[in-house]
């Protein structure tokens, strides 16, 4: 016999073994029951015969199974007419993996593209405020709050780097929180800003709880406030609210272009302001943003508000203590609004709308991951 159909026998009889040995077992059990009553043993081998030919059948397409099997896999002359739903089913299998292969080499390399092109942005960012620092440290006095700015703009980068990196991860601890607890801890780190630019602070915090990470969400509201503060000019009003399942945060810089509103979620989109502003803008924070709430299923709305913040004689929040209220003369956005719109015409004004500011809308879901 050719060694080939030996080796298939050899094959069979060790993928089957256990089929086998219950096919004796079954036959010697009968024919000791048999033994033990006192019966006749014909019956015991009538079934060991019929099954014989059972199995001798089903081992004849067990065979010629294996034998075209082993052609297929060691790519012999073979007639494919035999089986073609084998062909067709390996066939469609590979399809599948080299379009399972090739989608993962994508997503692979375009994330490592990502990441180098995000940390060779990052590297430039950091070294302004190391040059910064360096000139200050060749001065012959030293400016401590300038040192502190620029460590500040250092934390920021290696934040959003750090954000960058494990935005993609599970990390997350959902729970009830109160957004109050949240905000006032991020408030009373940028105090100094605050203090130092004359921005005068209004909140209203509401004593409803919203289902989200706590980490995470300080994240997003911390972004947030920076944008506030890189954009909004200096003796201006910030409010923060907080009501239902909504953070709300408003300021009185110069808004977003309309024809950008669509874009800024975009991972590395500056638009109008990116270009015209004396900013570092880098294009990532908002991006960052859109990331981790859709992750958290938090609703968020950038839209510019075409009405001023009213001024008035208002508590100044009580983590901070500024030295001095800013003066309502100090807030041109607010004096100045009058006589910008008397210098416009009509049609003008009513073709594009003056812009107060943004008012960026948090909306946490309704829906609770949590059981109270």
């Amino acid at each position: 016999m050719d060694r080939k159909y030996l080796n298939y026998f050899l094959t069979m009889f060790k993928q089957n073994r256990l089929l086998l040995a219950a096919w004796l077992a079954s036959g010697l059990l009968i024919a000791g029951l048999l033994w033990i009553y006192q019966q006749p043993i014909e019956p015991a081998l009538l079934y060991m015969l019929i099954t014989l030919c059972v199995l001798i059948v089903w081992c004849g397409f067990y065979l010629g199974r294996l034998h075209r099997i082993n052609h297929l896999l060691r790519a012999e002359d073979f007639d494919s007419a035999l089986y073609p739903s084998e062909l067709e089913a390996c066939v469609n299998k590979l399809d599948q993996l080299k379009e399972s292969m090739v989608h993962q080499s994508t997503q692979e390399k375009k994330l490592r593209t990502d990441m180098q092109d995000y940390f060779s942005l990052w590297a430039h960012q950091i070294k302004l405020p190391l040059a910064a620092m360096n000139l200050q440290l060749e001065l012959p006095e030293i400016e401590r709050e300038n040192l502190l700015r620029e460590t500040s703009r250092i934390d920021s980068c290696v934040t959003l780097a750090m954000a960058y990196i494990r935005m993609e991860g599970s990390d997350y601890q959902i729970s009830w929180y109160d957004l109050e607890s949240i905000v006032r801890p991020i408030l009373r780190d940028n105090s100094t800003t605050f203090i130092r630019r004359r921005i005068q602070l209004r909140t209203a915090f509401g004593s409803d709880k919203v289902c989200t990470d706590q980490k995470w969400t300080a994240f997003i509201i911390e972004q947030l406030l920076s944008n506030a503060f890189k954009y909004a000019p200096d003796h201006s009003i910030i409010e923060i609210e907080t009501r239902k399942d909504q953070f709300i945060l408003r300021d009185e810089g110069p808004g977003i272009d309309p024809a950008d509103l669509p874009r800024v979620f975009e991972r590395g989109f500056t638009g109008q302001n990116g270009r015209t502003q004396m900013h570092a803008s880098s294009g990532l924070g908002l991006f960052l943003v859109k990331g981790i709430c859709d992750q958290l299923s938090i609703s968020i709305e950038l839209k510019n508000r075409t009405t001023p913040l009213t001024p008035f004689e208002d508590e100044w929040d009580d983590e901070i203590e500024p030295a001095e209220k800013p003066a309502m003369q100090d807030c041109p956005s607010v004096l100045n609004s009058d006589t910008a719109m008397n210098q416009k015409s009509d049609k003008d004004a009513k073709a594009s709308p003056k812009i107060y500011g943004l008012d960026v809308v948090l909306t946490f879901p309704t829906s609770a991951w949590l059981n109270d």
